[in-house]
């Protein structure tokens, strides 16, 4: 069974310390890569991840966070929304944001509180929920390998505060490097250990040395097998631009779980044991995807609504990829207070605020699977019905616009969620 691999990653830089007749589409043809995780292929059973009240509420919110940052990122792009392609990793930016919570002086004061928080939760409860998923993730399926991955990275002569290194160590796994981030040196530092947990899909995440004081990195790296086998055919796409572009498609008969919406149709496909699962959703024949927008409370009702269906599906194989700067998505969606440096005296008393979050995507998927990255970096600047009887197959051809969402099962946590407008 072939592999599907996605790579997010994330970084948050921190405040200042004192001191195109049809084209054939680009399809995204890959080389088979070897994956970071080592683990005994033994096929087990999915179980769904448990979670205490506190975590569901937890759980709900961080969903509601997922689909507000899209949500807000799309409409940055303005009339550009329409004209390409592109994708986030929610969980990525989530875990950032998780770690730099710990900074908080005060969460009253801040601004997470119904945005990353409950209102009847605190910090330690958070943490208890992050390192719940970051294990759960990881051991869910044998044939799915999750890394969830995440660093604290200080500039020389940039004091964090202990606790905080601790915590986020002992709850998020991230270990705590020093390097001149100034230099060319640093950058080979900060590239090597991306490249590392990322199985060598982004080698370069930074181009020129970071210029910052400190910074939290995440990288998330996903591959999976699908749990049934693709065939590969011709078709023609049909670009949200008007002009149609061969491509080949990604095509089996067989029974998915499908969703019937007034004007859309939603397809999921499994990978594995079917903890994680690819959600394809597509709006009817002409109405434009531009339009089209979900809520996680939408989300959640389709979910629930999904059925055994036997089906004819086509799906493109697609390559996506998205760099973007969204500390002002961020702030747009609730959260301003948290990148002041004089609420985050608990991670350093030299901070004067978060002025830069970065994040990275890149996804392929074709009959082999999928394969991709993202990064998000945090910092601050020194400088500027389950009936199988056999049945007509119900047909679902995304060979127009849609959106994709990939997510564990369970919990509803959206690794990767995308918008496809032209191949």
């Amino acid at each position: 069974m072939r592999k599907i691999y996605y790579i997010p990653l994330l970084g948050i830089f921190l405040g200042a310390c004192s001191s195109e007749v049809p084209e054939k589409a680009d399809n995204g043809s890959r080389e088979e890569i070897v994956s970071p995780v080592e683990k005994e292929r033994v096929f087990k059973p999915r179980e769904d991840v448990v979670l205490s009240a506190e975590e569901k509420a937890m759980s709900s919110l961080h969903n509601d966070f997922s689909f507000k940052l899209f949500r807000e990122y799309e409409n940055s792009l303005g009339n550009k929304k329409m004209e390409k392609n592109f994708i986030l990793s929610p969980l990525s930016v989530h875990q950032c944001l998780s770690m730099l919570a710990n900074g908080l002086e005060d969460t009253s004061v801040s601004d997470i509180v119904n945005v990353l928080l409950p209102e009847s939760c605190n910090v330690e409860e958070l943490n208890a929920y992050n390192k719940h998923l970051i294990d759960a993730l990881s051991d869910i399926d044998n044939f799915s390998d999750v890394i969830v991955a995440n660093s604290l990275w200080t500039n020389t002569g940039c004091n964090v505060e202990k606790s905080f290194a601790n915590t986020v160590k002992e709850v998020y796994y991230a270990g705590s490097e020093t390097a001149n981030l100034f230099s060319d040196e640093g950058r080979l530092k900060v590239n090597g250990w991306v490249n590392e947990k990322t199985g060598g899909l982004i080698p370069e995440f930074f181009k020129t040395p970071p210029y910052v004081a400190a910074m939290l990195v995440n990288a998330l790296y996903f591959k999976a097998s699908w749990s049934e086998k693709f065939e590969v055919t011709d078709g023609v796409f049909k670009n949200e631009n008007g002009k149609p572009s061969e491509t080949d498609f990604i095509t089996k008969t067989t029974y998915y779980k499908l969703y019937k919406g007034d004007s859309f149709k939603v397809l999921s496909v499994s990978y594995g044991n079917e903890a994680f699962r690819m959600n394809i959703i597509l709006p009817d024949e002409n109405i434009p995807l531009e339009s089209f927008e979900l809520t996680s409370l939408e989300w959640e009702r389709i979910s629930a609504g999904l059925k055994h269906s036997r089906v004819n599906a086509y799906i493109p194989k697609f390559k996506v990829e998205e760099n973007a700067e969204i500390i002002e998505i961020l702030r747009n969606i609730g959260l301003s207070k948290m990148f002041l440096g004089k609420n985050l005296s608990k991670m350093s008393s030299d901070i004067e605020e978060f002025n830069k979050v970065l994040h990275s995507a890149v996804l392929t998927v074709d009959e082999n699977g999928s394969e991709g990255a993202a990064a998000t970096s945090m910092g601050w600047f020194t400088s500027p019905g389950e009936g199988t009887a056999e049945q007509t197959p119900e047909l679902f051809k995304a060979d127009r616009p849609f959106m994709f969402i990939l997510d564990e099962v369970s919990t509803g946590t959206i690794l990767f969620m995308g918008k496809i407008n032209n191949l």
